[in-house]
C-alpha cells in the first residue's frame, strides 16, 4: 500500500480547516501532491458540516480560530454520534 491510499486504491480524504486562505492552499496543495484528496474549511462550523457530508479519514485543523477554536472543533466532532 503506498502513502495516501487505501487498498481500494481510492485516495484517503483528508479535511484541513484554517482560517488563513494561505495556509489551507499551501497544505491543501502539499497533501494533494502526496495523493491524498483535500477538503477545505475555513472555520469551526463550516468544517463541522464538511464533516457530516464528507468521509474524512484525518482532520487537521489550526487552534487559533476565530468563533470557534480547534480545540472545540475537536470536542465537538469526538462527541458527535455518527462521525
Amino acid at each position: 500500500m503506498s502513502v495516501g491510499k487505501q487498498s481500494s486504491h481510492m485516495p484517503v480524504e483528508i479535511l484541513i480547516v484554517d482560517d488563513s486562505p494561505t495556509q489551507l492552499q499551501l497544505l491543501g496543495h502539499h497533501l494533494e501532491q502526496a495523493g491524498y484528496r483535500v477538503n477545505a474549511a475555513s472555520d469551526g462550523h463550516k468544517a463541522l458540516e464538511a464533516a457530516e457530508r464528507g468521509h474524512a479519514a484525518l482532520v487537521i485543523t489550526d487552534v487559533n480560530m476565530p468563533e470557534m477554536n480547534g480545540y472545540e472543533l475537536c470536542r465537538r466532532l469526538k462527541n458527535h454520534p455518527t462521525l
